[in-house]
């Protein structure tokens, strides 16, 4: 539950604010309620989860991608990868908080959905906002933006800003 319950938040409102501030258009779409917090948060969710991938048990013997995976191995599902998937997010290489809400995978799916993810959603949505407005002049050094070494998941170096 701590990790669960930090790390999405954390590493998602960070996220999204860094997506919002290398997007300046987008981040004043938001600004000026053109486009909805919501759609910003969960596109960043969507372009750059907390969470990398998934480690699971096959319940069943299948096929995927002419490879045969039988009931009980270890898979890794590469949440990352599916959320960029250009045949169910045209351009899924790029932040674009006007696609608005899509089905993508940062909290899972089906019996591993996180529980908390309305929580992380909600709580991530509402910080944007109050960050917006106790700080509407905040700038960050989007150059000097740079990632933690990490195994799987999403973790931000501290990045300059100007508030």
């Amino acid at each position: 539950l701590l990790t669960g319950g930090i790390e999405p938040l954390g590493t998602g409102l960070a996220g999204t604010v860094l997506a919002l501030h290398r997007s300046p258009g987008q981040l004043a779409a938001v600004r000026r309620g053109e486009i909805p917090h919501a759609h910003a948060v969960e596109e960043a969710l969507r372009h750059d989860p907390p969470f990398h991938f998934a480690p699971r048990r096959a319940s069943a013997d299948l096929t995927v991608g002419g490879r045969e995976i039988r009931r009980g191995q270890r898979v890794v599902l590469l949440l990352a990868s599916a959320n960029r998937d250009e045949r169910q997010f045209p351009d899924g290489e790029r932040f674009d908080a006007r696609r608005g809400p899509v089905p993508h995978l940062a909290f899972g799916r089906g019996g591993h959905f996180c529980l908390g993810a309305v929580l992380a959603r909600t709580q991530i949505t509402t910080a944007l906002r109050a960050l917006e407005r106790r700080l509407p002049e905040l700038r960050l050094d989007v150059a000097a933006a740079r990632r933690a070494p990490s195994f799987g998941k999403t973790i931000l170096r501290p990045v300059p800003a100007l508030i």
